[in-house]
């Protein structure tokens, strides 16, 4: 339509697709985010994130929500770790028994991936334990379940 009334369009990107697949299969931003997660100096802006490596905002935006998406259902695969003996360890140093939290519950990072578990012990108080590969401790919780003879 633009053609017909001699009007030139501007030149337009479409975005690239970028989505998160279990099998390993990244998009390009994927690789591209997972090369520079380590980075300090990553912006904490969906814009700034898209602009410096090349790609749409939707594109950022997206793959962070399946990453997320994919770390709760992960997490939630877990049984709950009040009625499961694992030690865990806070940041501040503090190794507990998981049995003794009153409550808890996970948080995800919005851009690094990097979850914790935030809870209440019944006798100290606030813990925070980090959690940097959601992967990994359910690999690990599950492991530690299976050696204790505890069904899922």
């Amino acid at each position: 339509m633009l053609i017909r009334f001699g009007v030139k369009a501007p030149g337009t990107v479409l975005p690239r697709k970028a989505s998160y697949h279990p099998k390993r299969q990244y998009s390009d931003f994927a690789k591209w985010h997972k090369a520079h997660l380590d980075d300090r100096g990553l912006p904490h802006s969906l814009t700034a994130l898209a602009s410096l490596a090349g790609v749409n905002v939707n594109v950022v935006k997206c793959y962070f929500y399946r990453c997320r998406k994919k770390a709760r259902e992960e997490l939630s695969s877990l049984p709950d770790l009040r009625t499961v003996p694992i030690l865990l360890e806070d940041i501040e140093g503090l190794v507990f028994d998981s049995r003794s939290l009153a409550s808890y519950h996970y948080a995800i990072d919005r851009f690094s991936q990097k979850a914790a578990l935030q809870g209440t012990l019944k006798d100290v108080g606030e813990v925070t334990v980090l959690i940097p590969s959601v992967e990994m401790f359910v690999k690990r919780v599950k492991k530690a379940l299976s050696l204790r003879g505890i069904k899922e």
